[in-house]
This record gives structure tokens, sequence and C-alpha cells, in this order.
């Protein structure tokens, strides 16, 4: 089967979706390997951006079975939180 050129974007159309990463975020979605499932770093680097590091915890978790969450602010990743308490 031979692949037609989108008018719009010069290429096949699920080239275009590949290039963007929308092809492997629906892959994902479908098998059920949806990034987002897991919880993500809330703590601050040194240089003052947002971790934002992929935590072991996923989001259902519950939060009495997690280690380094601070309630009310969120989960933190082990790294952020040795910088921050120092264990």
């Amino acid at each position: 089967m031979t692949k037609k050129k989108h008018p719009n974007i010069g290429g096949s159309f699920d080239e275009f979706l590949r290039e963007e990463g929308i092809l492997e975020e629906i892959e994902n979605k479908v098998l059920g390997k949806d990034e987002e499932e897991f919880d993500r770093c809330v703590g601050v680097t040194a240089g003052g951006k947002k971790c934002n590091a992929e935590t072991p915890y996923r989001k259902t978790d519950h939060i009495e079975m997690r280690v380094c969450y601070i309630e009310g602010a969120g989960q933190l990743c082990f790294d952020c939180w040795k910088r921050i308490y120092g264990t």
C-alpha cells in the first residue's frame, strides 16, 4: 500500500503524527502506557526550575502508601527530598 502525501503538510499523515509526537501519545494511551499515570515531582531544582521528575508512584496510589509525599504540596522525588530535608 502506498502512502499518499497530505496536501497541507507535505508528507503522509502518519509521518506528520509521528514527527509531532501525536502518534506515540495515541499508542501509549491505547496500550495503557500513559506517561501521566505516574506522579511527577513538585520540587524545585537548585537552579530554581520545577523538577518534574517521574516518581515511582501512580497518581492513584494513596498518599499514606508513599514515601516523600508532602500533604498540601504533592509528591517529591527522592533527590528533592534529600536536598530539602537532608535525609
